[in-house]
């Protein structure tokens, strides 16, 4: 078996777990119960779709450090400065620089028409 199934089956077994230990454990009542089953169906399917579906073809893993670097330790900076915003200047005024920094760095830009 390939990563991707045996993900797959990993999940599975952890919705199983969830649907017939934690859920009846946790909840009282069917009224309860249902959003929690129905957050469980959501993630089975998708582990269910991993499990059976054809390996795609493996091929070889390029991995750069440097190129990972330079792509990762950004966005990091970028989340450490937003949580220390937030307790410095507030919610709002650190989430709209969040985000315009955040679109910024990861190069959206609105369609030139």
């Amino acid at each position: 078996m390939n990563n991707d199934r045996w993900i797959g089956l990993g999940f599975l077994i952890l919705c199983a777990l969830m649907w017939i230990v934690i859920i009846p454990g946790q909840t009282e009542g069917a009224d309860e119960a249902f959003v929690p089953r129905l957050a469980v169906i959501g993630l089975a399917v998708p582990s269910l779709i991993m499990l059976v579906r054809r390996p795609p073809s493996v091929t070889p893993l390029n991995f750069d450090p440097g190129t990972f670097v330079r792509s990762t330790l950004p966005v990091l900076g970028l989340f450490i400065a937003y949580i220390v915003g937030v307790s410095f200047v507030g919610f709002y005024v650190s989430t709209a620089c969040f985000l315009v920094l955040s679109l910024l760095l990861f190069g959206e830009r609105r369609a030139k028409h």
